[in-house]
């Protein structure tokens, strides 16, 4: 069996390691269109390096000086772990990093190969694959045929952008966050930037350190939530249409503006796949909505996205996703009949289905209530089916944690990264947070999954705090 693998990001590489670790010695290649692997990390500058066959310049959502908002633990794969050296919150190129050294250990480079955009994707009638790949160098196209796909270009890159009332009469400048590089390009402007999201975070403390003021407008629900924000930056309601110079929010607050930054996220797209595949390349958000087990293409089976979903903790997501196919392509699962598999589908995205997830942790992101037992008891499901649950009994803690940074960025944004993680063993995670006022002491949890498959979250420092009271009454 012949395995072609899209994408030379941290899916592509788990996929591609998986592929030959399998027992089953299959044929397997990488196509990657840039000159080297780590998709989205691979940056080194807003200098364009890569244009597309028409000549257009492609860049990628990645700016100076990243640094990543989860820690490096939930940032790893399972049996390779970040230097001891790393901070908690690993900088771009510390990722990079990882991921080359990743390569090299498991000796994946014979089997990718660079500057190589796959264009076309389209299934034969014999149950195999014709994959058109152009060389981004020559522009020269390759056809090849594969038994199976694994589609691993990540969702970061075609921008979601907003229709906005007063956008033709808009002098000021308008750009997605994705075009965001280098602050200095925005020295002593007035920044509105519309969304809440990591981006929206990260921008307003870049921006800050220029700009004259920078204005966050949101739909949090909840109230506004970023917290402990320097001086020229606060949070509003929503962009409701704009003026000449500035925005008007929901709220009826006019704020001048020089520059509007749309932090509005990204939109599913895959324009290699051909349209015999029932779906149109202009809409394929309802390809992502239509998979069964959020992975494969119901009529063509050997066709599977990895982590195309952006799923809570993507790199737990995305090995156990890549080796539940692996073991599809095994024989080890046995998929059901096509008509089984539509109403399954059917069912998830009813009223009570996996896709209002999103939504539900949305909605719940700011406190105690963001809930993670849909993702958690899809992917233990995957790991239970794939029968590789022992590899993976440390889901529910990886999706507590994540769970608690989330509530760290969203009210601790401007020291959150100063936390700290410790893994004390596999089972007792140590998270030390910041104090986020002046005269406050700095906390620290344990973080402990039970044998039952819980988790219990210890405050250390209250716990102390108790215990002397006890000894001096």
């Amino acid at each position: 069996m012949r395995v072609c693998i899209i994408g030379a990001g941290p899916s592509g590489l788990c996929s591609l390691r998986n592929i030959l670790s399998s027992s089953k010695n299959f044929g397997v290649t990488l196509f990657e269109q840039q000159d080297d692997i780590g998709g989205l990390w691979n940056y080194s500058g807003a200098e364009v390096k890569l244009w597309d066959s028409n000549g257009n310049p492609l860049v990628f959502p990645m700016y100076s000086d990243l640094r990543c908002n989860l820690p490096k633990q939930l940032m790893e794969f399972c049996d390779f772990p970040h230097k001891v050296e790393t901070e908690t919150f690993a900088s771009q190129q510390d990722i990079h990093d990882y991921l080359l050294d990743y390569a090299n250990h498991l000796r994946l480079w014979p089997h990718i190969q660079l500057h190589s955009r796959v264009v076309n994707v389209e299934p034969l009638e014999n149950g195999t694959w014709l994959v058109a790949v152009e060389n981004t160098e020559a522009f020269n196209v390759q056809i090849y045929t594969f038994d199976a796909i694994m589609c691993c270009v990540g969702l970061n890159f075609y921008p979601k952008i907003p229709t906005i009332c007063g956008v033709e009469i808009f002098q000021g400048e308008i750009l997605h966050s994705k075009y965001f590089k280098e602050p200095s390009e925005f020295h002593k402007k007035r920044i509105v930037c519309l969304g809440l999201g990591p981006s929206c975070a990260d921008l307003c403390l870049k921006l800050a350190t220029v700009a004259k003021q920078v204005v966050a407008c949101h739909r949090f629900p909840g109230g506004f939530s970023l917290g402990m924000l320097p001086p020229n930056v606060r949070e509003t309601a929503s962009v409701k249409r704009l003026s000449e110079w500035s925005v008007i929010t929901e709220n009826g607050e006019e704020i001048p503006c020089d520059v509007l930054i749309l932090c509005t996220g990204y939109q599913p797209k895959f324009p290699f796949l051909c349209d015999s595949l029932g779906t149109a390349n202009d809409d394929n958000d309802s390809v992502t909505n239509h998979l069964y087990k959020k992975m494969l293409i119901p009529k063509h089976p050997t066709f599977c996205f990895v982590n195309a979903h952006g799923l809570a903790a993507e790199f737990l997501s995305l090995q156990i996703q890549a080796q539940y196919f692996v073991r599809i392509l095994e024989g080890k699962i046995k998929l059901p009949s096509l008509s089984t598999i539509e109403q399954t589908i059917a069912k998830e995205n009813g009223s009570k289905g996996f896709n209002k997830t999103q939504k539900k942790l949305t909605k719940n992101l700011r406190g105690k209530r963001f809930a993670l037992k849909d993702v958690q008891d899809y992917l233990q499901d995957l790991a239970i089916e794939g029968g590789f649950s022992d590899d993976f009994k440390h889901i529910p803690l990886h999706l507590r944690v994540f769970q608690w940074v989330i509530g760290r960025i969203f009210g601790s944004l401007a020291v959150y990264r100063q936390d700290q993680l410790r893994v004390l063993t596999p089972n007792v995670w140590k998270y030390k947070s910041v104090a986020t006022k002046h005269g406050e002491k700095d906390s620290e949890n344990i973080f402990h999954l039970k044998s039952n498959g819980q988790v219990t979250v210890k405050d250390l420092i209250e716990e102390d705090e108790c215990e002397k009271k006890e000894k001096y009454t």
